[in-house]
C-alpha cells in the first residue's frame, strides 16, 4: 500500500484569554505592574470595594467569564504584554459607558509592537448603561511570519481604564494530509491467448487433394460432352440416308 503525504502551510486563528492564554497554555498574558493593580474578574468573586462588579456585567459575553481591569491614575504606567508568534493579531476588550460607583470609564491606551508604537484606541463614554462586549480596540494583519511581543498601555495625561478580555493571533502551522491511501494493485501475468497456426504440409495436401478431384470432375464431364456431341452426329447422318428417295 503506497500512502501519499502532502505536508501544507495553513492559516489559524489561536485565542489568547486574559487569565487562562492559550489552549496548550504557551502564550499567557503578563500584567504590568505585577502587584494589586490589577483586578481579575469572575463570576463568583465578592468585591465590595471594587467599581466594576460582576452583577453590573454580562458575564456570558465576557470569554471564559474572566477578565482583567486596573484604572490608571497617573505615573507609572499600566500595561498587559503578550508574546506570540503569528502573522495578524486582535485584541478585545470591555468596553463600558456610565458605570455606578463613579468607575472611571474613559478609554485611552496605546499599543507597542516590538518596541514600536503601532496604534491607539481612544472612547468617551457617554450617559448610557450601554456595555461594549467583546470589542476589537487593536488589528494588524500585516505582521511578518514571527514572534512578536504586543504591549497595551494606559498611560499619559489621562486617567482611563484599561479592560482586556482575550487577544487571537493568526499563525501558519504545517498540515500533513495524506492525499487517499493510494493502493497498488499488480495484475498476475497473464497467458496470451494463441491460435495455433495451421500445417503447412497439410494445407498443400488438401489443396492437391483438391486440384486432383476437381482435374477428374472436369475430365469426366469433357469425355461426357464428346460422347453426347458423337451420338447426335451418328443419329444425324442416319436420319439424312433414310429419308434420301430410291
Amino acid at each position: 500500500m503506497l500512502l501519499i503525504h502532502a505536508a501544507a502551510a495553513i492559516s489559524v486563528n489561536v485565542t489568547v484569554d486574559d487569565s487562562f492564554g492559550n489552549t496548550d497554555r504557551t502564550v499567557i498574558p503578563t500584567y504590568i505592574p505585577a502587584n494589586d493593580t490589577w483586578h481579575v474578574g469572575s463570576p463568583s468573586e465578592e468585591c465590595g470595594i471594587c467599581t466594576i462588579k460582576p452583577s453590573e456585567l454580562d458575564i456570558d459575553q465576557i470569554l471564559d467569564q474572566s477578565w482583567h481591569h486596573a484604572t490608571y491614575f497617573l505615573g507609572i504606567p499600566i500595561q498587559v504584554e503578550v508574546t506570540f508568534p503569528g502573522t495578524a493579531v486582535y485584541v478585545y476588550s470591555v468596553v463600558p459607558n456610565f458605570l455606578p460607583n463613579g468607575a472611571i470609564t474613559l478609554v485611552n491606551v496605546t499599543f507597542a509592537l516590538d518596541g514600536e508604537t503601532v496604534g491607539q484606541f481612544f472612547h468617551a463614554p457617554d450617559s448610557s448603561s450601554e456595555i461594549l462586549y467583546s470589542h476589537l480596540v487593536y488589528a494588524n494583519a500585516s505582521l511578518s511570519d514571527a514572534v512578536h511581543t504586543l504591549v497595551m498601555s494606559a498611560a499619559g495625561s489621562e486617567r482611563s481604564l484599561i479592560f482586556f478580555d482575550y487577544l487571537v493571533y493568526t499563525t501558519e502551522i504545517e498540515e500533513t494530509t495524506t492525499s487517499g491511501s493510494a493502493t497498488v494493485y499488480v495484475t498476475p501475468s497473464m497467458s496470451p491467448t494463441t491460435t495455433p497456426l495451421s500445417d503447412p504440409s497439410s494445407a498443400s495436401a488438401r489443396q492437391l487433394r483438391g486440384a486432383i478431384v476437381g482435374g477428374v470432375i472436369g475430365g469426366v464431364l469433357f469425355l461426357l460432352s464428346v460422347a453426347v456431341s458423337s451420338l447426335f452426329l451418328v443419329l444425324n447422318r442416319r436420319h439424312r440416308r433414310q429419308a434420301r428417295p430410291l
